[in-house]
């Protein structure tokens, strides 16, 4: 808003979230993936740093430093007193020494950085954060450590990718986020001014849809690569393109063309502008399919306990009966082990929640909403024998005729990966 010249008037947005982030700290301080839930490094680190930014920034941020510190303190010095016993602890390390070395905590940081850097590191990411932590804190980190990492793609843009044959990847674990630590090392050891614009063009070049991979990577790459680009000499009004002949010159700008017309685009500036086209179409008959994850669902009568047990066989149902209990089961069959999965589960229009139970086994978070269950998983082992099972308790309420809209899973930051039912008749007597 800056350098397009207008007026901020989101101010109480900003107010709201960091009251929001500041009520979801858990007993370490830090953050978890939904409330106060145990800690997740990746999305503690990314809250901190947003809410040491705002704090700088002149807003009022309640920030409890010694809970922080103290909690970190103790945290480093018990696990990296014994780090064989705690291998899988070694990021979580390096995360909280970023924390008090921004916290301005006085620490013996080379000390613990050793101790924690000392072995070998399973992936590329592992390496670069550990490369990153260095500069951080104030210990010397040669370019060849980052650029013999370095891969170009067939347009000369630079990126850091290592093989692993896992497609899921994470949403701290991947080759942007990789590509965006090697920026910040080469950008803070200076003179590799050719390197960081290639790794710019890498951006460019992978945004080949409306937007990155998700708004975390999006924000981020906005926030390290081009903050300088938007906030430069250059001014953003010279951008201008023309569609079919009609100049245009204030962005964003939206228009509707009729299907099978032909569009003719150029565009005149030295900042890059993204266009997006693109058509939709409403499917009254979709079919499942699987990229990733295949889903099942079906109704069954509800199992109820019989001397402490459940009814060793379910019986599936084909018709509801109003004000009888049915379970309508989804069954998640993931093709590799995933993290980070969202479950979408429509309820039918003739139904409604006979309860809205939060189950702990599998699931990290459950949302039930007047037209469908959300169901979130931070992880799910893939196994070809057993589906993941889940369960949403409706009673059907009104006769009729309806449809039981495709459940549907994905990824939640990558939803490329995904898979979906098939839409369904529901005759309810």
């Amino acid at each position: 808003y800056q350098s397009l010249k207008k007026p901020f008037k989101e101010e109480k947005k900003i107010k709201k979230l960091i009251s929001d982030l500041e009520k979801n700290q858990n007993e370490e301080g830090l953050w978890g993936w939904w409330g106060k839930q145990n800690t997740e490094m990746w999305i503690s680190i990314q809250v901190f740093e947003a809410l040491l930014k705002a704090q700088q920034a002149g807003y009022m941020v309640k920030i409890d430093r010694n809970l922080l510190v103290r909690k970190s303190v103790r945290y480093l010095q018990d696990v990296t007193a014994n780090l064989n016993d705690f291998p899988g602890e070694r990021l979580g390390c390096l995360n909280r020494l970023v924390m008090l070395k921004a916290l301005e905590e006085p620490l013996n940081y080379p000390l613990f950085f050793q101790r924690i850097a000392q072995g070998k590191w399973h992936t590329l990411h592992e390496e670069l954060w550990t490369l990153r932590v260095k500069q951080l804190i104030g210990m010397p980190v040669a370019a060849e450590e980052i650029l013999g990492f370095a891969r170009k793609s067939m347009l000369g843009g630079l990126y850091w990718e290592e093989n692993r044959n896992n497609d899921y990847y994470l949403p701290q674990d991947n080759r942007i986020q990789n590509t965006l630590l090697a920026y910040q090392l080469l950008q803070d050891l200076g003179g590799y001014e050719e390197e960081l614009k290639q790794i710019q063009n890498y951006f460019l070049e992978m945004r080949h849809t409306e937007c990155w991979n998700n708004m975390y990577d999006a924000s981020r790459i906005l926030e390290i690569v081009f903050a300088e680009e938007l906030f430069d000499k250059r001014s953003l009004d010279a951008m201008q393109m023309e569609i079919n002949g009609e100049k245009i010159t204030q962005f964003p700008f939206t228009r509707k063309y009729k299907a099978g017309e032909e569009l003719e685009v150029q565009k005149w500036g030295t900042s890059p502008i993204y266009f997006t086209a693109y058509q939709e179409n409403w499917n009254h008959t979709p079919i499942s399919q699987s990229n990733g994850f295949q889903v099942q669902t079906y109704f069954r009568k509800e199992l109820k306990s019989a001397n402490g047990f459940f009814a060793p066989k379910e019986e599936r149902i084909e018709e509801l009966k109003s004000g009888e209990v049915v379970e309508l089961v989804i069954q998640v069959r993931p093709e590799k082990d995933a993290q980070y999965v969202q479950i979408e589960v429509p309820i039918p229009a003739g139904c409604s929640y006979e309860s809205k139970s939060q189950s702990r086994w599998r699931e990290t978070h459950r949302e039930y909403r007047k037209e469908k269950a959300s169901i979130f998983c931070r992880y799910l082992q893939h196994d070809s024998k057993n589906p993941a099972v889940f369960i949403v308790k409706l009673i059907p309420r009104f006769s009729g005729k309806y449809h039981l809209n495709p459940a549907s899973v994905e990824l939640m930051y990558f939803p490329t990966f995904n898979g979906r039912e098939k839409i369904k008749k529901v005759p309810i007597h």
